[in-house]
């Protein structure tokens, strides 16, 4: 699918007098010129993460637009707030820029009881659980409720490949599968049993089915990686279980692989 460098016309843009340039400056906050080709997109982690592994890092816009440069090459990474609808914007937003490659990084819950706080998750789909990506398909009545949105596949298998390589010899392990994306946090728990059991998820997160619906609208390559935050079903909740041996254990997996994971698959 060809770069839309655009958004459709039923976004209605025009029609109420909004230039494609103003989406950008005011959902990302910098000009469609400041953004590269590729991109990386977190909710919340800083790119100083990155900083041991690029040549520099250089702020763009305070605390959320950054310029990475990695051997020559000028990536782009952006802070775009938790949840879907700020994630969400920030891909349609890109939609306006020259950006053709999108990698996002974020966290996701475990579902299952084998799987291990700082492990990593490939999406193979995200089932639509919530509320803003019903608003990307034109039409309100036409929406699919719970619908499996998928990743770029070339991407996806890029990233799979990069992080088998660079896990490889160590006890972290990375697996491909579907992921249910919400809008409750508290609320979730109650679900959790129906979500495993009638939609075969294996984690829950806030964000990639608003990124893979709307990065295909726009024909952007898009592919996700994700580390695991907690397992609810170890009793180690976003709220209470988790040690600080755990917390401090993702933190170095995060710092020491998801650059070069990340990096590498670009």
């Amino acid at each position: 699918m060809p770069i839309r460098h655009g958004l459709p016309e039923y976004f209605c843009l025009s029609k109420y007098g909004i230039s494609e340039s103003s989406i950008v400056i005011n959902t990302i906050g910098c000009s469609p010129e400041a953004i590269n080709e590729n991109v990386i997109i977190a909710p919340f982690w800083k790119p100083d993460i990155y900083k041991d592994y690029v040549d520099s890092i250089v702020e763009v816009v305070k605390d959320k637009v950054f310029e990475i440069t990695y051997k020559d090459k000028k990536i782009t990474y952006i802070r775009s707030g938790i949840g879907a609808p700020q994630t969400g914007e920030t891909i349609l937003a890109l939609g306006c820029t020259k950006c053709k490659q999108i990698i996002f990084t974020g966290s996701v819950g475990g579902l299952l009881g084998d799987q291990e706080i700082g492990h990593f998750i490939v999406p193979k789909y995200s089932i639509s659980g919530d509320g803003y990506s019903k608003y990307l398909s034109g039409s309100l009545w036409n929406h699919k409720e719970f619908e499996a949105v998928y990743p770029n596949k070339e991407l996806s298998s890029k990233i799979v490949e990069v992080a088998t390589k660079e896990l490889d010899q160590t006890e972290i392990q990375l697996s491909e599968e579907s992921v249910f994306s919400t809008d409750a946090i508290i609320s979730q728990f109650m679900y959790i049993d129906q979500i495993r059991e009638k939609f075969g998820c294996k984690g829950i997160e806030m964000e990639t089915s608003a990124v893979f619906t709307a990065s295909t609208i726009l024909g952007i390559r898009t592919a996700a990686l994700l580390q695991i935050s907690d397992v609810c079903e170890n009793k180690k909740s976003l709220y209470s279980g988790r040690t600080e041996k755990d917390q401090e254990r993702r933190k170095m997996i995060r710092k020491t692989k998801v650059p070069k994971i990340v990096l590498g698959s670009f």
